[in-house]
């Protein structure tokens, strides 16, 4: 039985952790981040958007739900809390991912956009935007910060060493990072499941040895965990 730490911020552990306990691991939630709403009064005008997390679409979606002009999501998770508020949104065909999104859709876009957005914020996407170009605002809707060492935490420990991590963005890595080099764990030798290339590259420069790359969470639930 693979012991497994969710990092992902409440409350979107539990779905994962529900699938994979039910697959008989024994999922924990290491929290690493904090999701924290910003007050949002309206959105700027645009001609399109581009919305880059489940979190973003939390933390505003009444006035999303508003919204008239095309709309852009990075991952089916993004596009599915959308579409929960009545909101279609398009995705890549292939990975769904932010690289993916701007090469299929945002790459030759015109018109003004705004890109929904933590802090802090998508990287890949907003240095992509600046640099061709794109007449592009950015909104920030909600704050990432990162969980300092808590009995959450000491109570995962308790039970074991993880065998294996899960990352779901670069800023949890980061966290997650801070979190395990402060308890001098031996976080090298985890194996640690991430969702982007990105993730992937920044997991492998900590110099993590065994990293596994999948395209989105939802993929997670069907990975064989060879231990």
């Amino acid at each position: 039985m693979a012991i497994i730490w969710v990092t992902r911020p409440e409350p979107f552990h539990h779905e994962l952790m529900n699938e994979l306990i039910s697959k008989g691991h024994h999922a924990l939630h290491f929290p690493c981040l904090r999701i924290i709403p910003l007050q949002l009064i309206s959105l700027p005008e645009s001609d399109w958007i581009v919305v880059t997390s489940q979190h973003a679409v939390s933390s505003c979606k009444t006035l999303l739900a508003k919204y008239q002009g095309k709309v852009f999501a990075v991952g089916p998770k993004t596009q599915k809390a959308l579409l929960d508020i009545g909101l279609r949104s398009k995705i890549p065909s292939g990975l769904s991912n932010a690289e993916s999104l701007y090469n299929e859709y945002l790459k030759n876009i015109t018109g003004k956009g705004v890109l929904i957005d933590g802090i802090p914020r998508n990287p890949y996407l907003l240095s992509k935007l600046m640099v061709s170009n794109k007449k592009i605002e950015v909104v920030a809707c909600y704050k990432r910060e990162q969980v300092l060492w808590n009995l959450q935490h000491d109570t995962c420990l308790s039970q074991g060493l993880p065998d294996i991590s899960i990352i779901t963005s670069q800023q949890v890595l980061q966290s997650y990072l801070s979190l395990v080099k402060h308890a001098s764990l031996p976080y090298k030798e985890i194996k640690t499941i991430v969702i982007s290339q990105a993730i992937k590259k920044m997991a492998l420069s900590e110099g993590i040895k065994d990293v596994v790359l999948v395209r989105h969470v939802d993929e997670i639930k069907g990975v064989e965990f060879d231990l």
